[in-house]
């Protein structure tokens, strides 16, 4: 059947009157589309734009299949939610009714977003739902579905190193649910994943991969196209393959191609989004190299062939764009690391260069990664410094992440990883016999540990002063604020505070000679913790020594 045009919208002034007659997916969701778009199409300040579109929402959510079931539970067909919602805010309506379709039209379209993987900002998704529970704490419908797509956000977002608050939503939904078999259901879900994740967090990979895998043979008892099930579906061959290569590379190459044939043919289907698709394509790139044991160069230049596809179908602006160009990376190293050349190296480096600009700050997940990987090819090609400067720049990214934690667990996982790297980098620039930069890898935790200690122990009057009394407010309304809003708060902190860079030698030694001044004061005490072969290294100008004493000496005395 055909499909309405603007103008017959507008000439019935009723959206009903051309819903389509038959109860097909494919139908229901190409009306809503077309419509969409011919409302789009009318000039702005056109009253049907937000009439119609307000009705057009109406419609979509109280729309029921010929079994009586809401099709919400298929998220593909509510794509057009989000233009939607856009189109009828040009009215301002303030009516009961309205703020809640609303409501239930943002949550779902963010849902839409998270599933698709096309959810572009997601700390400000996070701050829109903090409010949406907050505004509708009465209304348990709304409540159910603000909660559930919280947690899935707080997962896409990068943030579940943060599984308290995730613990939270996931106990918060359980209490919503209640009685709701499908819900129930998808709740105990939820709840497996949660052990998953804490499995991964702990560094168990083998035991967390095994309950991704009991949760992916368990998905077949949720209801079809819900969402968890068609998430299991879709990463099943990703996670044969994980568990494959879990601490070895795989061996059985018949297996490994059958696997990655599975993952190639979810990337091919013809209604997967392109960020969805990339997702596919970087694990079956990364994973084609088995762990860098995989020598063939055809099945190399295949490897690299599919994450230059996924770095092609995510823009520059996409929370995992970075992520993608890294994998690249990666693989063009392994590349010329199995062919003996530095070609690839190059453009290796020319590509994580790229990646750092985009990444802008530590503040990106993906920070230490693009630094780390950096630092390892620039030292491949002999460039000492630039080298040991990428690997100092990666360590501020392991700061800020640390600090970003609300959950100590999680905090610890991250140190864990850090202080590893610190001590690789502190080894790198002694080698080059760059004892100052040696200091500062050592020391890079010292100024995260002061400041968590301080700073951000009631940072509520810092933050008035500084003119953000509303994030001051989001602050205090919880005795644990939520990785979105530590990391606000860390970024208004941080401006002034030198938070991320650690001392240089000059400012340690000033610092050492501050403290002698104090000690000569016959009327002060020594700070008591100083001990005494410290005295002998006060204004000290070797290096080594203040080395030796790097823990004593960060922030004055």
């Amino acid at each position: 059947m055909g499909h309405p045009d603007a103008s017959e919208i507008v000439g019935s002034g009723d959206v009903r009157a051309t819903w389509p007659d038959d109860s097909d997916d494919g139908a229901f969701q190409a009306f809503v589309e077309t419509t969409t778009s011919g409302l789009e199409v009318l000039p702005v300040g056109h009253p049907a734009r937000p009439a119609l579109a307000e009705r057009l929402i109406q419609l979509v959510l109280s729309d029921r299949d010929a079994n009586g079931m809401n099709r919400l539970r298929s998220l593909s067909r509510l794509r057009p939610l989000d233009r939607l919602v856009t189109l009828a805010d040009e009215r301002r309506s303030v009516s009961p009714q309205w703020r809640r379709t609303r409501a239930a039209a943002r949550i779902l379209a963010l849902m839409c977003a998270v599933s698709e993987r096309e959810l572009l900002d997601p700390r400000t998704a996070a701050v829109e739902l903090d409010q949406l529970i907050a505004d509708h704490s009465e209304d348990p419908e709304v409540q159910t579905l603000a909660v559930s797509a919280q947690a899935m956000v707080r997962i896409a977002s990068g943030t579940i190193q943060d599984l308290g608050a995730l613990r939270e939503s996931i106990a918060n939904l359980g209490q919503l649910v209640a009685g709701n078999p499908e819900m129930v259901s998808m709740h105990r879900s939820l709840h497996e994943c949660l052990n998953m994740l804490e499995a991964h967090q702990a560094g168990d990979t083998a035991t967390a991969l095994s309950l991704l895998a009991d949760c992916i043979a368990k998905s077949g008892d949720l209801p079809e196209d819900n969402l968890l099930r068609r998430a299991f579906h879709e990463i099943a061959p990703m996670t044969a393959e994980f568990q494959a290569q879990t601490g070895v590379p795989d061996t059985d190459l018949a297996a490994h191609d059958l696997r990655m044939k599975g993952i190639q043919h979810r990337a091919d289907h013809p209604d997967a989004p392109d960020a969805h698709r990339a997702l596919l394509l970087v694990g079956k790139g990364g994973l084609a190299l088995r762990g860098g044991a995989e020598q063939d160069p055809a099945r190399i230049g295949a490897a690299i062939g599919d994450l230059r596809e996924a770095v092609s179908l995510t823009p520059k602006d996409h929370p995992e764009h970075v992520f993608h160009l890294a994998s690249l990376a990666m693989a063009l190293s392994h590349r010329a690391q199995a062919s003996g050349t530095l070609g690839d190296v190059d453009e290796s480096v020319t590509i994580l260069e790229q990646a750092r600009v985009l990444a802008r700050s530590p503040a990106h997940p993906d920070w230490s990664l693009v630094n780390g990987l950096l630092a390892d090819l620039r030292s491949r090609r002999g460039e000492a410094l630039p080298a040991r400067l990428a690997a100092l720049e990666g360590l501020r990214g392991y700061v800020w992440q640390v600090m970003l934690q609300p959950d100590p667990s999680a905090a610890r996982a991250i140190a864990r990883d850090a202080a590893a790297r610190a001590m690789s980098t502190a080894r790198r620039c002694l080698v080059d016999h760059a004892l100052a930069d040696a200091l500062r890898a050592i020391d890079a935790g010292r100024g995260l540990m002061l400041f968590a200690a301080t700073e951000l122990r009631d940072p509520y009057t810092r933050l008035v002063d500084a003119g953000r009394a509303d994030l001051a407010e989001r602050w205090r309304a919880t005795e644990r604020p939520p990785a979105h809003v530590r990391e606000d708060v860390l970024t208004v902190l941080s401006q002034d505070a030198g938070l991320l860079d650690p001392p240089d030698l000059g400012e340690i030694q000033d610092a050492l000679r501050r403290a002698q001044m104090w000690m000569l004061d016959a009327d002060r005490e020594p700070p008591r913790h100083m001990p005494a072969p410290l005295r002998r290294t006060l204004a000290d100008s070797d290096p080594a020594h203040v080395v030796a004493w790097a823990g004593f000496l960060h922030w004055g005395q």
